[in-house]
C-alpha cells in the first residue's frame, strides 16, 4: 500500500539462528511411516539450526514418490509451534561425472 512500509526478504530467528526461508537445503529421507502419514528428512545444516530433523508430510512424499534413503532438496516452513516442516520437496537424481545420466539413473528419473 502506498506510504506504508512493506517487508521484503524476511528471515525469522529460531533460537539463536536466523532462518532464510527462501534457501534450498539438501538432505535424505530418514524415515517415513505410511500408516501415520509423515516422516523426517535428515540434513546436517538444518539440524544445526533446529536441533531436530525436518518434518515431512505425506503429500510431499506421494507427490515425489519418495522412500527412505532418497536424497532430496527442500525449503523450510516453521509451523505455529516453531517446528520446521519441509516444503517444495524434490527428489535428487544423481548424474554421472561426465554430466550424462547412467542407464540406471535414467530409469530412476523415468519412474519418478
Amino acid at each position: 500500500q502506498a506510504g506504508n512500509p512493506q517487508a521484503r526478504n524476511v528471515e525469522r530467528r529460531v533460537g539463536s539462528h536466523w532462518v532464510d526461508f527462501s534457501k534450498v537445503y539438501v538432505g535424505s529421507v530418514k524415515d517415513y511411516r505410511e500408516e501415520k502419514g509423515f516422516g523426517f528428512i535428515a540434513c546436517p545444516e538444518t539440524h544445526y539450526i533446529f536441533q531436530s530433523d525436518i518434518f515431512l508430510h505425506k503429500n510431499e512424499v506421494e507427490k515425489n514418490n519418495l522412500s527412505k534413503g532418497n536424497r532430496v532438496t527442500f525449503s523450510i516452513q516453521v509451523n505455529k509451534n516453531n517446528r520446521p516442516q519441509a516444503r517444495s520437496v524434490e527428489r535428487l537424481v544423481p548424474t554421472s561425472f561426465s554430466g550424462e545420466r547412467s542407464e540406471e539413473e535414467t530409469e530412476m528419473a523415468v519412474d519418478a
